[in-house]
């Protein structure tokens, strides 16, 4: 008997050992991520950080370990860092399939995030959006072939399953898009609230 509860009392610690649950809000949403989740994230300590400028970033992937006051520590499995020096760009990649690299950096600083089941999850290449790219080429394709055709009645036919297949494929990709979460979203940004 004594040793059934002292399993359930290990196996409890042993889970909850291995991370902490994350939750965001925007001030009318709140999201709980658990503590398996798998994230990625985007962030910089600049304040001026813009997708689309380069900038001096690092989009880091990996569970996270500790939320503190105003620090989150990972685990981290991958490591992009983005710097610009004097009008050049640079990239460094770094890898640990083992998920050993530890890392702690400022709350504030969490620019995009997103989160995953698993690593598995995070690499493997959306099947729905891969069916949406091929809807819309094969309805672009069908589109073309409309102006081949001699026949009023077939070429309508063609055209109106062209624009069908290409509404598909981008309804599809719409929806099965990842969920990003901004941090700097001009009037309502996520916050780390834990």
């Amino acid at each position: 008997m004594s040793r059934s509860i002292l399993t359930i009392i290990l196996s409890f610690v042993f889970t909850l050992s291995f991370g902490q649950e994350l939750k965001i809000s925007n001030g009318k949403r709140e999201k709980a991520f658990p503590s398996s989740t798998v994230f990625k994230m985007i962030i910089s300590a600049g304040e001026n950080y813009e997708a689309q400028k380069c900038c001096n970033y690092q989009e880091i992937v990996g569970q996270i370990q500790s939320i503190g006051k105003d620090s989150i520590r990972m685990k981290l499995d991958e490591v992009w860092s983005q710097r610009n020096v004097e009008k050049f760009d640079y990239g460094e990649f770094l890898e640990s399939p083992s998920g050993n690299i530890d890392f702690s950096f400022h709350r504030d600083s969490i620019r995009f995030l997103y989160g995953y089941r698993s690593l598995k999850a995070k690499n493997r290449k959306s099947i729905p959006e891969a069916i949406g790219g091929v809807l819309i080429v094969t309805g672009l394709v069908s589109g073309l072939n409309s102006l081949m055709v001699l026949d009023q009645e077939s070429k309508n036919r063609l055209r109106i399953s062209g624009a069908f297949e290409v509404g598909l494929g981008l309804l599809t990709i719409f929806l099965f898009q990842k969920k990003s979460y901004s941090f700097i979203h001009p009037s309502k940004p996520w916050k780390v609230i834990n």
